[in-house]
């Protein structure tokens, strides 16, 4: 026998071997081209047969056909005569997988799932005992301002509120007077709560009427700064008439006019407040808005009207009466001449 040929025949017999597994072991697997599949399992099966008969004319020559096989030989040539004898296995369909038959016996074992070894944990009830409140009390009194209350807490955090009574208000005493008001300034008088001492203010108003005889006096000496200016003499102050000036300052706040609330003549009011007067006389009156009109803008104010002004200058007069008084709204002007 040739030894180079057994050998090429061992090679082809492991070629062999690997195409025919390939086309006929793929169980499971798609085949993209079962035409190809087919194909290649056949030339595994013509390569194995021409195989085995070249090795056996190589053992007993090409026209022997009456040698028996050795048993060493039939055992070598054993695939070749497999893979001659096995049939073509069908060709899969585009997209089909190919079909094998594996024999149970060597089918690889399922395994067995073992039983899951998540734990799921067992809830178990418990009985929880009912709260029971335990309040606490706190209790409030009334104030001036404040209600009286109870409060009743938990200390699970329940809150239970009640008012018990209203406010009491404040007690005050009586006022006393810390600061007198003038004609000028105000005052301030204050009273206390007697329960919780609560300090309560209030102004005291300037005093009104009032008759400020000082302011009197300071228009007086405006009234000779202006005759001085127009060359005339200074005016001297007449206490005999100032009751009258003073009467009619009070009647001007009932009726502003030279005509009394009575309907006579405002000069009248002399023989009334002194005795009768005899000679030249005049009235100038002005009743500004405002508690504290001071004399200054009251004689401009004068002096800016042609009437009141020709009084102010008159050079026949000798002496003057004036009357300041100031009221919660208005401030009165009054100025009685005499020659």
């Amino acid at each position: 026998m040739n030894r180079s040929r057994v050998f090429r025949a061992a090679a082809c017999i492991s070629a062999a071997a690997f195409l025919f597994c390939s086309a006929s072991c793929s169980g499971g697997v798609t085949a993209d081209d079962p035409t190809q599949n087919a194909v290649s399992t056949q030339i595994a099966q013509q390569t194995a047969a021409t195989e085995y008969d070249a090795l056996w004319d190589d053992f007993a020559g090409p026209n022997d056909s009456s040698t028996t096989e050795p048993a060493w030989f039939t055992q070598a040539a054993a695939p070749f005569a497999a893979a001659e004898l096995a049939p073509l296995t069908p060709s899969a369909q585009p997209g089909e997988p190919v079909q094998t038959t594996v024999p149970v016996s060597q089918s690889a074992p399922v395994p067995t799932v073992p039983a899951s070894s998540t734990t799921v944990p067992t809830t178990t009830e418990t009985t929880t005992a009912p709260h029971i409140h335990s309040y606490h009390t706190t209790a409030s009194d009334a104030t001036c301002t404040d209600r009286g209350f109870i409060l009743k807490s938990c200390e699970c955090g329940d809150r239970q509120f009640e008012y018990t009574s209203d406010a009491l208000g404040h007690d005050f005493g009586e006022y006393t007077v810390s600061k007198e008001a003038t004609p000028t300034e105000t005052g301030e008088k204050v009273r206390v709560c007697l329960r919780c001492g609560l300090q309560e203010n209030e102004v005291i108003p300037k005093v009104r009427p009032y008759i400020s005889k000082e302011s009197a006096l300071e228009m007086l000496q405006l009234i000779n700064q202006d005759r001085a200016q127009s060359g005339a003499q200074p005016l001297t102050f007449n206490e005999t008439y100032y009751a009258a000036a003073v009467v009619r300052a009070h009647e001007i706040g009932e009726n502003y006019s030279h005509t009394r609330p009575n309907g006579q003549p405002w000069h009248t009011v002399f023989a009334e407040q002194g005795p009768e007067y005899i000679g030249v006389y005049g009235e100038n009156i002005y009743n500004p808005y405002g508690d504290s009109v001071s004399p200054a803008d009251g004689e401009i104010a004068f002096m800016n009207s042609a009437g009141h002004r020709k009084n102010i200058l008159n050079p026949n007069y000798k002496s003057a009466s004036i009357c300041v008084l100031y009221t919660e709204n208005r401030t009165y002007f009054v100025q009685l001449f005499f020659g």
